[in-house]
């Protein structure tokens, strides 16, 4: 697929005008608390974009990641906000480049857009929300943003307007109030019938039960029992750990600490034998990740088992989303989700970054056109598999 055309063919006919008159950055989110935080409820936005998520990465976590918050926050001639771009500045290729603030660990960034203003926006009018940022930071030399959904809530993602390249997709499964009508339309009758024979083998064994965190001290103790299984898991199958990382382990105790971050467990044997976190944001469950721990009750299924529970739950709150994230999985198919397409948008400012953009371009478009090569494709997934087994952990880059 070209970007460019994409691109073109996305970019409304917009009137030109701006739908702000002005544009301040902040280093700190807290500066707008009550704003960001009565904002979020109504903007186009994401839970990557909600001031829970930014606030705790930009205390926790943004420093060793080498991130320096540069957060666009733009107003009207009324003085209301506009939209909120909660921008980084980061250190790459031995340059400045403008980042989302934790790109790495979202799967949507977007940005946060009031409702009236997000389709109004096109390339012209990100060219000039940049030109702003270089104006206020002219080593600036270029933007790397991953990561961003094509369209969210039914609007197109203003950064679309500009080239981009598709990425991996990200699922979702629409809920139901009923969960019963849930698990009828979305699962096989074999896959619903294979579950509650698990459930009962499973109760055969000892008591089980699903039981979810409440307070912030049992929070922060089912971080740590999250990241221990993880990391145990992750050894025995001979693969790289890429989550036990300082950084992510610190952002997930903030989270759990200020109450955003959702941690239930499947208990069996008297201890959690699988558990799933996550944060509920507007109507959609984001579901961020899980753990299974090494017992011969793995042959029951028991991630799927809390998964199936936990999307039942989400029905009864009136949720209207369970956001599985990005990447394929079975214990994603079988829900037979909707797929998001994101996009990645690289653009060069000045210099050297010219040449990175070229470069990154060129990696992208190879990238695609070996995806349309399955048999190739998997190959080169089975070596990078196996560079990673056999290298050191990953470093972030410093500043």
């Amino acid at each position: 697929m070209s970007a460019t055309a994409t691109a073109r063919a996305l970019s409304p006919s917009a009137n030109k005008e701006r739908a702000w008159t002005s544009i301040r950055f902040l280093s700190d989110p807290s500066e707008i608390e009550a704003e960001w935080k009565a904002f979020e409820q109504h903007a186009v936005a994401t839970l990557h974009q909600s001031y829970r998520w930014i606030s705790a990465w930009v205390r926790s976590a943004a420093p060793a990641s080498g991130e320096q918050p540069l957060i666009a926050v733009a107003r009207d001639t009324s003085g209301e906000i506009a939209f909120i771009l909660p921008f980084a500045r980061v250190r790459r290729f031995g340059m400045s480049f403008l980042s989302w603030l934790s790109q790495d660990q979202s799967a949507y960034n977007i940005g946060l857009y009031r409702r009236d203003v997000i389709d109004r926006l096109d390339a012209d009018h990100l060219h000039a929300i940049f030109a702003e940022i270089r104006k206020a930071h002219p080593e600036i030399c270029g933007a790397l943003l991953t990561s961003q959904p094509l369209e969210w809530e039914g609007h197109r993602n203003p950064i679309a307007t500009l080239p981009f390249f598709e990425r991996e997709r990200c699922y979702s499964v629409p809920l139901r109030t009923s969960a019963d009508a849930l698990y009828a339309q979305r699962l096989s009758s074999d896959k619903r019938q294979d579950l509650r024979r698990q459930w009962r083998r499973l109760s055969e064994t000892s008591a089980v039960a699903v039981d979810v965190t409440r307070t912030p001290e049992e929070r922060q103790a089912a971080v740590h029992t999250f990241f221990q299984q993880k990391t145990t898991r992750v050894a025995a199958e001979g693969r790289q750990n890429l989550i036990d990382d300082p950084r992510i382990v610190t952002f997930y105790l903030e989270l759990a600490r200020s109450g955003g971050l959702e941690l239930a467990a499947l208990q069996a044997e008297g201890r959690p034998v699988a558990t799933i976190n996550g944060i509920a944001f507007k109507d959609r469950f984001y579901h961020l990740n899980g753990s299974i721990a090494e017992t011969p009750l793995r042959r029951w299924s028991l991630g799927q088992l809390l998964i199936h529970d936990l999307i039942g739950r989400a029905c009864a709150r009136g949720l209207h989303h369970w956001d599985f994230g990005p990447g394929d999985g079975q214990h994603k198919e079988y829900w037979h989700p909707e797929a998001l397409t994101t996009i990645d948008t690289f653009l060069a400012f000045k210099g050297r970054a010219y040449a990175v953009h070229a470069w990154m371009s060129t990696a992208k478009k190879l990238r695609e056109e070996l995806r349309a090569r399955p048999g190739i494709w998997k190959a080169l997934k089975k070596g990078r598999a196996a560079l990673r087994r056999n290298s050191g952990p990953r470093t972030p880059n410093a500043l």
